[in-house]
């Protein structure tokens, strides 16, 4: 399992490029099985359990991109790159081309050209190729087997031609199917997981409808592709439609012979009438766009806009030899350059091709175009891991970076400056190539100059000077005469401690060392040891894993040259990246030295809010009874100390280091309460201070609203303890809740111990429960009241009726004695 991280860009669609900064992708056994977006590495890397010798972390100026596709390339061809341009096709094939494609009978010469060709083209970032071979069913078999053990993703086409063909290279009728059909099952009974057999009748003229029409049957028969050309000349076109009788145009040539299906590409297209792209666009045909070949030998401009218009797949085809260069980033730039042309006679809304058209072609429509774009061309889970890291701070080259250039200028300098030396490492199928292509292709070019001494993966233009690449041990130098090394150089190197089988030897002839483009998570002093007279050591372009298993890099500190252009800096962990390498070191080492027994001590980042180190001590399950009495000093700590046997925890307030603590875990031990002396305490800098699954029955006050005790209040966890429930202390709890500003940081999960176990402190009802006189006594009182109630009632009103009896009778006898007086008058 790999992990990358960094700026990632592909394409979606061609009107969707993404570019996403800060992004983790994981690949396991070739595949994407991860992506995230602005994530967190560190905890990605942890939870994944990725070792960092596995951890790519891409630099300021680097980014990760599908690889390349070139969906049309003669591997045959590449012998004649860069000359014989001065004819048109015809005349051209004639001349230069079938001569050359009859030698590859020679095996042997098949096996320089066919090396140096897969080589090139991975080192300058094409991970897929759409090849032709010759009719030579030998040497295509043996192009497959190249591109496998090279590394490359391979369409293999044994090329078809049974007329119009130079009698020294042509098919017989009666053996052309029988030889194809052989090369198709030999090479898939190879199981090579990432190379195919490709149908490929050369072109229509060169093919009888009788042998096209065989070998649609046979790309039925085996499920494969199929590849061909059509429409790249007009001189070409008027001559195959002449030759098949009742076909009505190119088209429908290959429309009669049943070759037209959504695994075929054809390349070129250029003259190709709307009829014709209906057709195409009916059967899901593709087409490969080569505007090097179409330029270089004057067969005309396609207009690539139109054909997508027409909702035809499109790829980009290098077409060596018609094209002279094997990279696909010249046919992006052809691809850009001739739609401009082809847009100044067109009308004013016409959008020519820019360098998102070109990157999406290059990647995702070359996949598409080949049929396996659920397979392979941008990053989605699930898909093979087929990738490039650009490196865009290479010093050699015509690319230079400004302040302040947005990503998207900075990719269209690379499509139209970049070069190989821009592209750091190619990936296949999750496996890195480009370093030993890159070996294989100087070795050839070297040739008989090559030192017969000189160990496997190695390149040594002297016997003083050896650069040497992916080797997984050092043995084979020791034993290859290297006490006459003067500068040796080591490329893609992870672990330096594997190379065990050379410790003891001494490489005393070495006065330059250089170790370059390599993931450094592990150096031994054993290994520093074995260059005892080096008097200079170059550490240019690799990524630092900075942790204590590097320290012996400080013993070559004084020997490293100042390098004020490429400052040498950790890569990570991510809290590390982009600190200066020796400052981390120096830190590291006193951590290491002061890290308490039975711990374990890492820097998480070289800078805090605090402007010091971060540093994470894990005393966890080391059976400790009683806290360590001594920290690191000047870093911020954060220190775990959970499940162990730890019962007093006052020497947190008495201990001056531990106010460097900000994180503190001290869950799962047996801690019944913190008593902080006033006589010798000091404010502590705690952030979170959790005390879960410990022995606490009350609340420990002086934690909570003691503000002598910390520099400002921390968050306390304090679940899963058996709290002692009363009226008082459930009260205390949610008072200081309310007032506190949620100081307790799990307070809503506090629960009661004894016999109120599992009842919830927050609840409102456990308030109620433990505060208030039981329900029946209180409806006993609510009852006694409303009796006292109604009887006061009825009191009242017998009383005042009696009132107003007695006041009837006082005015019936006043009206008696009235009446008495008037009678008198």
């Amino acid at each position: 399992m790999k992990l990358f991280y960094g700026l990632v860009i592909h394409s979606k669609s061609i009107d969707d490029l993404r570019f996403l900064p800060n992004t983790a992708l994981i690949v396991e056994h070739g595949k994407i099985v991860y992506i995230e977006e602005s994530a967190d590495v560190d905890k990605i890397q942890q939870q994944y359990q990725i070792s960092p010798e596995n951890v790519v972390v891409l630099k300021e100026n680097e980014f990760l991109m599908p690889g390349m596709i070139d969906t049309h390339i003669h591997a045959p061809q590449y012998v004649n790159a860069g000359f014989g341009l001065e004819l048109p096709l015809l005349g051209w094939l004639n001349k230069y081309t079938f001569p050359t494609e009859a030698r590859f009978s020679d095996l042997n010469f098949a096996n320089e050209v066919y090396t140096r060709v897969v080589a090139n083209t991975l080192s300058n970032g094409t991970t897929t190729a759409m090849y032709f071979a010759t009719i030579h069913k030998e040497s295509a078999l043996l192009l497959g087997d190249i591109a496998h053990q090279i590394g490359q993703r391979a369409f293999v086409g044994k090329v078809s031609m049974d007329q119009n063909s130079p009698d020294y290279y042509i098919e017989e009728k009666s053996s052309a199917i029988k030889e194809i059909e052989d090369f198709i099952t030999t090479l898939q009974s190879k199981n090579y997981p990432n190379v195919q057999p490709v149908i490929t009748p050369r072109f229509a003229i060169t093919c009888s409808m009788e042998l096209m029409k065989n070998l649609s049957e046979l790309a039925s028969k085996y499920n494969v592709n199929i590849q061909t050309h059509v429409s790249e000349n007009p001189a070409e076109c008027e001559v195959a439609v002449s030759l098949h009788e009742g076909c009505r145009d190119y088209v429908d040539i290959y429309a009669q012979a049943n070759l037209l299906t959504a695994k075929t590409i054809l390349a070129h297209g250029i003259y190709l009438s709307d009829d014709e792209l209906e057709v195409l666009h009916k059967f899901q045909t593709s087409i490969s766009h080569c505007p090097n070949s179409n330029c270089s030998i004057r067969s005309g401009m396609c207009d690539v806009r139109r054909l997508m218009m027409k909702g035809l797949h499109v790829g980009l085809g290098t077409d060596v030899s018609g094209g002279f260069n094997p990279s696909i980033l010249d046919a992006m730039r052809f691809a850009i350059t001739v739609s401009n042309i082809l847009s100044l006679s067109k009308s004013e809304d016409y959008k020519p091709l820019n360098f998102k058209d070109v990157f999406f072609m290059s990647t995702l429509g070359g996949a598409q175009a080949l049929g396996v774009g659920d397979k392979i061309g941008s990053f989605e889970i699930g898909k093979d891991f087929d990738a490039l890291v650009i490196n865009l701070s290479q010093t050699d080259g015509n690319l230079e970076l400004w302040p302040n250039e947005s990503i998207e200028n900075r990719l269209s300098k690379w499509i139209h400056l970049g070069d190989d030396r821009t592209i750091s490492r190619v990936y296949v199928h999750g496996v890195e190539v480009k370093e030993g292509a890159s070996n294989i292709l100087r070795v050839k070019r070297l040739g008989s100059k090559r030192n017969e001494a000189c160990p496997e993966g190695c390149n040594c233009d002297s016997n003083q000077n050896w650069k040497c690449a992916n080797l997984n041990t050092l043995g084979d130098i020791w034993k290859n005469s290297t006490r006459a090394v003067q500068e040796l150089t080591l490329s893609n190197v992870t672990d330096l401690n594997s190379y065990s089988d050379h410790f003891g030897a001494s490489f005393e002839s070495v006065q330059r060392l250089r170790i370059q483009k390599s993931s450094i998570s592990r150096v031994s002093a054993l290994f520093i040891d074995s260059f005892p007279k080096v008097e200079k050591v170059f550490l240019e372009d690799n990524q630092f894993s900075c942790s204590e298993h590097i320290l012996a890099l400080q013993t070559w500190e004084s020997k490293i040259p100042t390098q004020t252009d490429k400052l040498l800096l950790c890569s990570s962990p991510d809290g590390m990246a982009g600190t200066e390498l020796f400052e981390a070191l120096k830190i590291i080492a006193r951590v290491k030295e002061e890290c308490p027994t039975s711990c374990r001590c890492w820097l998480k980042s070289m800078k805090s809010q605090y402007s010091v180190p971060n540093l994470f001590v894990n005393c966890s399950q080391s059976n400790l009874k009683v806290i360590p009495d001594s920290l690191p000093k000047s870093l911020v700590i954060e220190l775990d100390l959970s499940h162990n046997q730890i019962e007093d925890a006052s020497p947190l307030f008495s201990l001056p280091f531990y106010q460097n603590v900000s994180v503190l875990n001290l869950a799962h031990n047996h801690i019944q309460d913190i008593n902080v002396s006033n006589d010798a305490r000091h404010k502590n800098h705690f952030r979170l201070l959790n005390l879960s699954y410990n022995k606490f029955t009350k609340l420990p006050e002086n934690l909570i609203v003691d503000t002598d005790t910390f520099s400002y209040q921390p968050l306390i966890m304090l679940r899963s303890n058996p709290w002692t429930c009363d009226c008082n202390s459930v009260k205390r709890f949610q008072t200081i809740e309310m007032k506190q500003l949620h100081i307790i940081g799990d307070f809503i999960y506090l629960t009661c111990g004894g016999d109120l176990e599992g009842q919830l402190i927050s609840s409102p009802t456990s308030l109620q429960r433990l505060c208030y006189v039981p329900a029946v006594a209180i409806m006993t009182i609510r009852c006694v009241n409303i009796f006292c109630f109604i009887f006061v009632g009825l009191a009242l009103i017998k009383t005042a009726y009696d009132l107003r009896s007695m006041y009837a009778v006082d005015a019936h006898r006043n009206a008696g004695e009235r009446v008495e007086e008037f009678q008198k008058d």
